[in-house]
């Protein structure tokens, strides 16, 4: 597979750390792609925080509404993969034929008093022309 011509990576919430709050990813525009999977890394996630990732699409990348089924469950400080950035494929979502939903982005929710460190990469892939 020529995965260069086939694959549009995007990093919609860069590496750092992470407060309190809600945080909306950059967007990824997937009008030539069937599929988008959700990759993601969990650093060091302070104890009594959580956090957790959804995706949302949009239309005219202005308007968004959460993505029925796609959201992960919350993570803490005794998730398994809190400390060492594993990156895994947690969600993937497949565009309808014809669908306007054209842009994706990742929502980022932490919870709690302290502060969490994370990452989300939007990966399109299944391009309907190449190159991308």
């Amino acid at each position: 597979m020529d995965l260069i011509n086939n694959l549009k990576p995007l990093m919609s919430i860069k590496p750092a750390a992470y407060g309190v709050g809600t945080t909306n990813g950059s967007s990824l525009d997937a009008a030539n792609f069937r599929e988008v999977a959700l990759h993601f890394g969990l650093g060091t996630i302070d104890a009594g925080n959580t956090v957790a990732f959804k995706l949302q699409d949009s239309d005219d990348n202005a308007t968004w509404a959460d993505v029925v089924g796609a959201a992960t469950p919350a993570y803490d400080s005794t998730s398994s993969d809190k400390d060492n950035f594993q990156l895994g494929s947690r969600l993937r979502y497949r565009r309808a034929a014809g669908s306007a939903k054209r842009y994706l982005r990742v929502v980022q929710t932490v919870t709690g008093a302290g502060s969490v460190r994370t990452y989300a990469q939007l990966t399109a892939g299944k391009a309907s022309q190449a190159p991308v």
